[in-house]
């Protein structure tokens, strides 16, 4: 059986709430993890009026803190997902 047909078989047999917790809360937690990078860089260089170059490397560091959190976050709710599956 290839890890596709493995996957569809699991998903099959998934509860609501499994479903919920292994894809459509992760995809959600992306999706708005992404629009609240956009709009607070998006937010801060506006509200700040920044046209310098500190001003905008400041407002990239913040983003990159928060991106970290995220990462972080992501990883701590949902250990067991990989980014890159591993072949032997």
């Amino acid at each position: 059986m290839s890890e596709e047909e493995i996957t569809r078989i699991m998903r099959a047999k998934m509860s609501w709430w499994d479903w919920f917790m292994h894809d459509y809360a992760r995809y959600w937690y992306v999706l708005g993890a992404i629009a609240f990078d956009a709009f607070l860089g998006l937010w801060l260089v506006q509200a700040h009026n920044l046209t310098d170059a500190v001003g905008i490397v400041f407002v990239m560091a913040v983003l990159v803190a928060i991106v970290a959190a995220e990462a972080l976050g992501f990883f701590r709710l949902w250990p067991t997902y990989m980014l890159l599956d591993e072949k032997g």
